[in-house]
């Protein structure tokens, strides 16, 4: 939290390394941090959606926007051919499942996560950065 005064200085008692007004003088010019020179200044459109399946790999994954796959819209289906991969997806909640089948037994993995975004603030601006989902379809 920062705490200002409020003072009717003149030009005479202001403090001439402040960036501040001279009516308004910062009690906490220690604990201000500017913002990093490569600060994005709004909050990202799309975040990466890294995804997990075991060996051997399963028949099928679908992904889906949304919370719950029972319930989401299927945005992506497809057979993977690696155990691990990303996809750049805008922000929101995501679901999966894989499908894996051994002879005549099928297990179906499900997950969700999302993809969003954080902040930081400082003394000048706030800062964005996406905040990347993980979903994991590995059995165990």
């Amino acid at each position: 939290m920062v705490a200002f005064l409020i003072a009717g200085c003149n030009d005479d008692s202001c403090d001439p390394q402040s960036s501040l007004p001279c009516d308004i003088i910062d009690d906490n010019q220690d604990e201000c941090t500017p913002a990093p020179a490569n600060c994005p200044h709004s909050v990202p459109e799309q975040g990466n959606l890294l995804i997990h399946v075991s060996q051997p790999l399963p028949v099928r994954v679908n992904i889906y926007a949304g919370a719950a796959y029972e319930t989401g819209i299927l945005i992506g289906s497809g057979v993977p051919t690696g155990t691990t991969w990303s996809l750049s997806l805008p922000l929101g909640k995501y679901s999966a499942t894989a499908l894996y089948v051994n002879g005549k037994d099928s297990v179906l993995a499900v997950d969700g996560s999302e993809v969003g975004y954080d902040s930081k603030g400082y003394c000048d601006e706030t800062c964005f950065g996406a905040t990347g989902g993980d979903l994991n379809l590995q059995l165990e």
